[in-house]
């Protein structure tokens, strides 16, 4: 059983200390390689990018490094309504525990782009990995002796979309993701674990045909400073398209933003989101408390509080010292329900943290960012680019 430290352990601060040595490294690095690429920019005045290096850690994971590439340019440049087109990537390395010889591999592309006057939002991206994690159980509270075992997921997947305006700032599109992945335990008894919460062995594909409508008036796509974003999404696997399961999910997220100085400098932002499941849903699809790309809040391991449903709420105060570095201070609720836990008895779970931002390209407001989170008897590291929501 891992034993759990709430605060700042000795381990902790020099995670701090890496991380805070790297995210000025990453800083001074873009730095100059913006004053490298004036000349380029000087002949096509559309075009930015940057490599942005940076430390990667959580205690679910481990601890690494990874590079975040982008590119940020206009398709047509007589186009003033279309947000710039992105291309962008990540690649990870992690150690997850130093007592084992494996290590973490992530790779990953994306392509977001913007066409005819913002009338079409595309998007694509593919990646692989190999990666080692703790899998706790579902169904966890907080303070109790939650256990875990050290499992082993490798895959591909490739996601794709496309959302078509319908009415002012409203969209609609359908999207679609493939997943071909198999998850298994280090060792006979870690497989055993895994196998009695229901995790699937073997290979396994999830097919999910999704439809989604979004509600987009913010402008920034990157940090924005004012306006909101509403997006209701309903995906849907099933064995006819070539999935290993019948099931469906169904997401809801809605963030606000509010610059409360002319200067655009001072920036309250806050958000909402549901998730939740129907019919045959795997084990390894149930929602987290610990942030993900589809919720959760900020402070938590991915995986440790997790069951079909999730509720979560945060609040961000952004502001900026000088013209190209910031900070921001940040809180949040959430909980999760519905397959092991009902609702009455499921634990609310607060985090909240603080964290630095640099803009990488400033004309674009693009910024990396840095955040440390605490919850209950956790503690963890954030780093990318482009705000957290």
């Amino acid at each position: 059983m891992e034993e759990k430290h709430a605060g700042l352990s000795a381990s902790n601060l020099l995670i701090v200390f890496f991380s805070l040595i790297l995210f000025f490294t990453a800083a001074a690095f873009a730095s100059g390689q913006e004053k490298q690429e004036n000349s380029k920019v000087k002949k096509n005045n559309t075009l930015r990018w940057t490599i942005v290096p940076g430390p990667f850690y959580n205690p679910n994971l481990g601890v690494g490094l990874q590079l975040i590439p982008i590119v940020s340019y206009k398709i047509d440049p007589q186009d003033k309504i279309s947000p710039p087109s992105t291309t962008g990537g990540m690649l990870m390395v992690a150690k997850p525990d130093w007592s084992i010889p494996d290590w973490s591999f992530l790779g990953f592309v994306g392509q977001k782009l913007f066409l005819n006057q913002d009338k079409w939002r595309i998007n694509f991206g593919a990646g692989g990995v190999t990666m080692v994690f703790r899998k706790y159980a579902p169904g966890n509270l907080p303070g109790a002796s939650n256990d875990y075992v050290l499992a082993k997921r490798e895959g591909l997947f490739v996601k794709a979309g496309a959302k078509r305006k319908i009415w002012q700032r409203l969209y609609g599109g359908l999207n679609y993701n493939f997943q071909y992945y198999t998850i298994y335990g280090r060792s006979s008894s870690d497989q055993q674990f895994l196998d009695a919460i229901g995790i699937a062995s073997g290979w396994q594909f999830q097919s999910l045909l999704g439809a989604e409508f979004l509600w987009d008036s913010r402008d920034n796509q990157f940090s924005p400073t004012k306006g909101l974003q509403a997006d209701i999404t309903l995906d849907y696997g099933a064995e006819w398209l070539g999935g290993n399961n019948n099931y469906a999910l169904l997401k809801g997220y809605y963030a606000q933003y509010y610059s409360f100085v002319p200067d655009n400098f001072h920036i309250l932002a806050w958000k909402f989101g549901f998730s939740t499941g129907f019919g045959d849903v795997p084990p390894d699809k149930y929602n987290s408390v610990g942030k993900s790309r589809y919720g959760g809040i900020r402070g938590y391991l991915k995986g440790e509080f997790e069951d079909l449903n999730l509720l979560d709420a945060e609040i961000e105060y952004r502001f900026m010292f000088v013209p190209r570095f910031g900070g921001v201070v940040f809180a949040g609720l959430g909980t999760v329900f519905g397959k092991v836990n009902n609702f009455s008895g499921a634990p609310w779970l607060p985090g909240g943290g603080f964290g630095l931002r640099f803009a990488v390209i400033p004309d674009r407001r693009i910024n990396a960012r840095l955040d440390l989170a605490w919850g209950i008897d956790s503690f963890t590291v954030y780093f990318g680019v482009g705000e957290s929501f």
